[in-house]
């Protein structure tokens, strides 16, 4: 089972950053670590600079990944209704990832895919929804 915990101290965003070195974040709002046991297996958060674009970083391949995307989508969107995310275009792994789980292009720009998701495009909205109904 994976939980997730918004980090809010120093040492809690620390832990969470640390444990995820693909992208190597120092800094991020609203960062919502995804947990298994004691480990830390990936996150979702904010960057400090406007327009705030929305990373994710993950190495847990099951099923459950998508039940602990929703949990910090649900908190993500009380904050912005909109979220985007900036992607490099040769990146396919993680273009790939954001179309299934409901982003759309907006627009390519520099070598980047600009995308977005909102509620009403989440995919999983059924079975994991993103907004209190």
């Amino acid at each position: 089972m994976l939980l997730v915990k918004k980090a809010e101290t120093i040492k809690e965003l620390n832990l969470v950053f640390k444990a995820l070195p693909a992208l190597n974040p120092t800094d991020g709002i609203h960062v919502y670590g995804y947990w298994k046991g004691n480990k830390c297996v990936g996150a979702s958060w904010l960057n400090k600079e406007f327009p705030h674009y929305l990373n994710m970083e993950y190495y847990d391949k099951s099923a459950l990944i998508v039940k602990a995307i929703a949990e910090s989508f649900k908190e993500l969107f009380k904050i912005r209704p909109r979220l985007q995310a900036k992607i490099d275009i040769s990146n396919y792994k993680s273009n790939k990832m954001t179309k299934q789980l409901g982003f759309y292009k907006l627009y390519t720009e520099n070598g980047y895919n600009i995308v977005e998701i909102a509620p009403e495009t989440w995919k999983f909205k059924d079975k994991y929804p993103v907004v209190e109904r």
